[in-house]
């Protein structure tokens, strides 16, 4: 079963994203949407918890906090980075009960998690989900591993691919990407047949890791590309009354 799931393709794609990421684990799964899911369980969200996030952003990341029987609270967008509002969020964590953040680096900006952190605290969990940031980077840290979880997505229409689903939950909490393990694989503890939670079937194939091997050594060069055609964008536009997407700086390389 190894040659079509799991084995030793995965484990050395997920290697090879923690080398890029410089991140402790790689933990691949079957979508961007499961990435989030798992990564709210993995650092305990669940059943009556409240969770803030934006609006502006695919519908899985709501979708996955009511998946767990957590709450969406949503939170307005700021329109110089097209994230969520931090400003609005220091209101909103000073009057309401938030157990969790899920920041979105919205069409690969990677927003400040770092000002998040400052508002939120070092007891609530950041869930980043950066399904459309992959190489994106602030101070030189990847989008993705600022947060306690990260969660990227491989599909098709994202900066690099697998040839079909997939994703993977970045983190360096050593007990979170444990339980991650054991949520993709039914709940395993151990191979065979000993469980120790209730989990899901969402473990990457073999043939899509093997794409997405190839597909990260070219990342890089395919992101210089978008932000290339991105500045001739955004110089054709530049006298337009357009509110134009943000762009990077010496310190935000957007993807």
């Amino acid at each position: 079963e190894e040659f079509f799931l799991g084995g030793e393709t995965v484990e050395a794609f997920e290697t090879d994203l923690e080398a890029y990421f410089e991140i402790d684990h790689a933990v691949t799964v079957d979508s961007g949407t499961r990435a989030l899911q798992i990564g709210l369980e993995s650092v305990g969200i669940g059943e009556g918890d409240t969770v803030a996030t934006t609006p502006a952003t695919f519908i899985a990341t709501a979708n996955v906090i009511q998946r767990i029987g957590a709450s969406v609270r949503f939170i307005d967008i700021d329109l110089d980075t097209y994230g969520l509002d931090i400003n609005k969020l220091e209101r909103v964590v000073e009057t309401d009960n938030v157990d969790a953040v899920i920041p979105v680096h919205l069409y690969g900006y990677p927003i400040d998690i770092d000002r998040i952190r400052d508002v939120v605290g070092e007891e609530t969990p950041i869930v980043a989900d950066a399904c459309q940031a992959h190489g994106a980077a602030r101070n030189g840290e990847k989008a993705g591993t600022m947060a306690d979880v990260g969660a990227l997505s491989f599909y098709p229409s994202k900066n690099m691919t697998v040839a079909g689903d997939g994703g993977v939950m970045l983190t360096n909490n050593d007990d979170a990407a444990q339980v991650a393990r054991s949520l993709r694989d039914v709940g395993r503890s151990k191979s065979g047949y000993e469980h120790e939670r209730i989990g899901y079937t969402a473990r990457l194939n073999t043939v899509n890791a093997a794409i997405g091997r190839q597909q990260l050594n070219q990342l890089d060069e395919w992101n210089e590309r978008r932000r290339q055609v991105a500045t001739e964008y955004t110089e054709a536009f530049s006298d337009t009354p357009l509110d134009l997407p943000p762009i990077g700086s010496d310190d935000v390389t957007p993807a």
